[in-house]
């Protein structure tokens, strides 16, 4: 079921799932959606690079705030794809909005001005992030960096996801097999 992005203050245990990179490593993402199956989140946070229209497809049965990656050519029809699964799914370079009382701020990570702009602001109690493949949990001031890792690509780093949840601000780490 597809839950509209208004409705989503009204969940009682509100759980975010994160993801970023994909590069349509098609194994990897599979497993990471069995991953949030278990999870069942409210909503995904997908701080881009998926590459392809066909890794954005496979995350659409989910309401869906995607940020573009310095991988993502095809701009239109990922925005388009997203639109046409649920019309308040979310597609741009950056977004700033309120979900359960909490600021958040949602970017890839390559636009580095704009990155630090939110992460410095004191607007943000959180602030998801992608590009660099590698996790990351810290604290800067009274805003949350959360990076989730990356489910494809290169790096020294396993593959991962993660999974917040706004009512206890615990975050799980879930690697990828």
């Amino acid at each position: 079921m597809i839950l509209s992005l208004e409705s989503l203050e009204k969940e009682a245990n509100l759980k975010i799932g994160i993801l970023s990179d994909t590069h349509n490593n098609q194994i990897n993402i599979h497993n990471a959606l069995a991953i949030f199956s278990r999870y069942q989140p409210a909503l995904l946070i997908y701080c881009g690079d998926a590459t392809t229209l066909e890794s954005i497809q496979s995350f659409c049965e989910y309401p869906i705030i995607y940020t573009f990656g310095n991988g993502d050519l095809a701009t239109g029809e990922i925005a388009a794809t997203l639109k046409a699964y649920n019309q308040e799914n979310y597609a741009g370079f950056l977004f700033n909005g309120e979900f359960s009382g909490k600021k958040i701020a949602v970017i890839h990570g390559h636009l580095i001005d704009q990155l630090d702009e939110m992460i410095n602001n004191g607007q943000n109690d959180y602030v998801f992030t992608g590009h660099t493949h590698k996790r990351m949990d810290e604290r800067v001031g009274k805003t949350r960096l959360i990076n989730p890792g990356a489910v494809g690509g290169s790096g020294g780093e396993s593959r991962s996801i993660a999974i917040l949840d706004l009512d206890t601000d615990e975050l799980v780490f879930e690697i990828i097999e």
